[in-house]
């Protein structure tokens, strides 16, 4: 069963960690919001739609948290080797991106396309794919939608 979002995570404690300059707390809080709303998003993308304009505005507030998610993963690429789960972790902030770029109502979307570079991020993706890639059908979320080619890379996702 679903969890109820309102209870698993208060964003506005996230956004003030980051604020107050306890940027390595808010780090880890981001990271399991990422994958929670990620793990929703796939079981239940209507109510996740509805649950993203109702919280728009933390969700704008959350941009420099969102941002700074996409520098660590950025570090990851600059590495030239890459340690178990890394691979999973650029995957499911794309996807977290994906999902809600395409749920944002306006305001939240402008603030996405001025903040987040996702083709920067898909061209890092594309280039170290074929050496860092190539999960396991295990390895991918259950009801992943093959429009997240990213999960497949080197290959290709499968036909819908």
């Amino acid at each position: 069963m679903a969890s109820d979002p309102t209870k698993d995570f208060d964003l506005a404690p996230l956004v003030q960690l980051f604020w107050q300059g306890r940027r390595e707390e808010a780090r880890g809080d981001v990271g399991r919001f990422m994958l929670w709303f990620e793990e929703e998003a796939r079981r239940d993308p209507e109510r996740m739609a509805g649950w993203v304009v109702s919280h728009e505005r933390a969700l704008i507030g959350m941009s420099p948290l969102l941002t700074d998610r996409l520098y660590q993963v950025e570090r990851i690429f600059e590495r030239r080797w890459w340690e178990n789960g890394e691979w999973e972790t650029c995957c499911q902030t794309r996807s977290f991106f994906e999902w809600l770029g395409s749920m944002a109502p306006a305001g939240l979307a402008a603030v996405l396309e001025r903040d987040v570079d996702l083709e920067e991020l898909e061209g890092w993706m594309r280039a170290r794919g074929e050496s860092e890639g190539g999960l396991t059908d295990d390895e991918i979320p259950a009801g992943m939608p093959s429009s997240h080619w990213w999960w497949w890379t080197p290959g290709a996702p499968p036909r819908t």
